[in-house]
């Protein structure tokens, strides 16, 4: 990039700054990938994008909520 698309501060111009955006690669929604995986009947694809969900979620509970989950997906009643 030569200095001419420059501004004062060295930043790309607005000009190219939209042109980059235009050309990026767009990375799809996990759920869009989902739905991708799942109509090209790719189920080793589908069970990693859903295993990825599940795991962000387990992440994000309080301690202690992993194991209600868990005992919940066992078919154990839950701790109260």
């Amino acid at each position: 990039m030569t200095h001419r698309n420059r501004d004062r501060r060295g930043r790309r111009s607005v000009a190219r700054r939209n042109v980059a955006r235009r050309h990026a690669v767009r990375q799809p929604a996990s759920g869009d990938a989902l739905a991708a995986a799942i109509e090209h009947d790719d189920w080793e694809r589908a069970a990693l994008l859903l295993l990825l969900g599940v795991s962000a979620v387990a992440r994000s509970l309080p301690e202690g909520q992993i194991d209600d989950v868990l005992a919940l997906l066992d078919g154990e009643e839950a701790r109260g």
